[in-house]
């Protein structure tokens, strides 16, 4: 066999080992709907597919035998939730499963970006590319949803709720940018962008609207603003969480987003949040240090979601657990290792905390999206190395000075 099939051969095997390792990961919603026999043969792939990817991860980890600070991070995070469940005697089952769900893609990442970065990325981007174009496909045949709702809010898509969709197309962003790097004159990055602009129209998710504005704002901007570089810096754009969340949540000033929802026609749910947030702050007071265990706020004698990232974070594991997990993210933001690719770098800074800004007013810490695209953002460094990215936007005649 000459060489250049074994590189054909190669690829195509790192491909398939690629597909079968992260499909699993990004299930779409709608398999719920399908029973549960689907569903179960989903949670098995995973399973087999966290114990590949922890095998490929243990094999390169020990031969190189460097310091994993990514690694340390997200295990402290983990543990200080597995240890709140524990003193609050509450089942660490489900903490399991978002454990192996964030390590299991963080493997993936770490291993493939060292091992062969382009195919991790063409991979990636193909898989949820093409589940966008199945969920527009199927909300264009069933606008009600899969399930046939009465009203959007209960609207189950192909990738599932209107809201919980917008997590996947900001991951689904990130990898827009990189597959626009390795094959700079395809025309699918960008298709790709369109669609998620234009299904956040439709779905009319205040959350999913104000996210997706911001990113098309500072992708239609980066190249214009001068002070791109401060506006970008991790403390800056912390900073800015850390007020709003100081802000709307324990000051209780919502007037300074309250506007935003009216514009949008969502100050109903502006208000309901409000009520959870409320309760979820009472709840959490109660035992400040290590939370109660788990992220239920208690109302009506049932069980609700507090509907804010940081307050599930203090309700699960009090204030160890937050601390770990904004350290965690606010490592992930710094991308210090990575030096050339300065615009990729901001841009996937700017996701994250766009992600930050959305989970003002949604779940976020455990969901399967947003700890892929942290982990997207440790491995940078890795992918940069491999000499395949080019500073490029969406748009590859679009640069940001450094």
């Amino acid at each position: 066999m000459s060489n250049l099939e074994n590189s054909v051969q190669n690829t195509i095997n790192t491909r398939i080992n690629l597909f079968v390792l992260i499909l699993p990961f990004f299930r779409p919603d709608c398999v719920l709907l399908a029973g549960n026999a689907l569903n179960s043969f989903f949670i098995a792939w995973r399973i087999v597919s966290f114990l590949l990817a922890s095998y490929y991860f243990s094999k390169l980890y020990t031969k190189r035998k460097s310091f994993n600070l990514g690694l340390l991070f997200i295990i402290t995070y983990e543990a200080s939730i597995i240890c709140a469940a524990l003193i609050n005697h509450v089942p660490v089952s489900s903490k399991i499963i978002n454990i192996a769900n964030f390590l299991g893609i963080y493997f993936i990442f770490y291993t493939f970006a060292q091992w062969n970065a382009k195919e991790l990325i063409n991979v990636t981007f193909e898989i949820l590319s093409s589940f966008i174009y199945i969920n527009t496909i199927a909300t264009l045949i069933f606008p009600h949803g899969l399930n046939h709702a009465v009203s959007d809010t209960g609207r189950i898509n192909f990738l599932g709720l209107d809201n919980t969709i917008t997590l996947y197309f900001i991951l689904a962003c990130a990898f827009c940018v990189l597959y626009q790097n390795v094959h700079p004159n395809s025309s699918k990055p960008i298709l790709t962008f369109l669609i998620i602009v234009l299904t956040e129209v439709f779905y009319k998710s205040g959350s999913g609207l104000v996210s997706i504005a911001l990113i098309v704002a500072y992708v239609v901007l980066c190249g214009k603003n001068k002070y791109m570089r401060k506006l970008t810096s991790v403390n800056f754009l912390m900073g800015v969480y850390a007020l709003f969340e100081i802000l709307i949540i324990f000051l209780n000033k919502v007037q300074y987003m309250g506007f935003i929802f009216n514009l949008l026609g969502k100050s109903s749910t502006f208000t309901d949040r409000r009520f959870y947030w409320n309760h979820a702050l009472s709840q959490f007071l109660l035992s400040p240090v290590w939370g109660q265990g788990d992220g239920i706020v208690d109302l009506w004698n049932n069980g609700y979601y507090s509907h804010n990232a940081l307050l599930d974070v203090l309700l699960k594991g009090g204030l160890i657990a937050a601390i770990c997990w904004l350290l965690l993210v606010y490592f992930c933001m710094r991308m210090k290792k990575m030096e050339n690719n300065v615009y990729i770098k901001r841009f996937v800074r700017i996701l994250i905390f766009t992600a930050l800004i959305y989970g003002l007013m949604e779940g976020l810490e455990d969901r399967i999206a947003f700890n892929a695209l942290l982990a997207v953002a440790i491995v940078m460094p890795d992918i940069e190395k491999q000499d395949c990215l080019c500073n490029a936007l969406v748009d590859t005649h679009i640069k940001i000075a450094k």
